[in-house]
């Protein structure tokens, strides 16, 4: 790997965080299969019953499971669709926060977050050792391609001039 693919600090840590999200969501999901329905919580700032919102808990984690699993892989392993999955993620909470802020009329918030959704835009788009490591693994994915068409048409022009020249005798 050269100095201008190696996997950006950032990256890494992200990786490592997500990667660990993953690891710690099945147990999660174990205790609360395992809890008492009849457990207290609070939901919305509101008391409520564990067993009234177990399925919405655990499809939550199973959702927050597969993302955080296969971005992390993602990453690891350079796939361009991981760059842009993150991005929308982290912009996507950012339009949340915005909109709560509009709500609250609250102008802080609004341009706090308009501050990170910029400096999530520069870093996953714009800064040049993140776009490089992920254009790595596209120019390796196109050269893998393009050395399979081109090999699989010099095989068919090779064998056109094997069987043409052997017509000739």
């Amino acid at each position: 790997m050269t100095s201008s693919s190696r996997r950006p600090v950032f990256l890494t840590f992200l990786a490592v965080i997500l990667f660990g999200h993953a690891f710690i969501l099945p147990i999660l999901t174990i205790v609360v299969l395992g809890s008492n329905p009849g457990t207290t919580i609070t939901v919305g700032g509101e008391p409520a019953l564990l067993g009234d919102h177990r399925g919405e808990m655990l499809l939550t984690m199973l959702v927050w499971w597969l993302i955080a699993f296969a971005t992390a892989k993602g990453i690891w392993n350079r796939n361009p669709w991981a760059r842009h999955g993150v991005a929308s993620v982290l912009l996507v909470g950012q339009v949340a926060v915005a909109l709560s802020g509009l709500y609250q009329r609250d102008t802080a918030t609004i341009v706090g977050s308009a501050a990170f959704a910029l400096l999530v835009w520069w870093y996953f788009y714009r800064k040049d050792s993140v776009r490089q490591y992920f254009d790595a693994w596209q120019r390796a994915a196109a050269d893998k391609l393009l050395d399979a068409a081109v090999g699989d048409e010099l095989e068919r022009t090779l064998q056109t001039d094997v069987e043409e020249s052997g017509e000739r005798r």
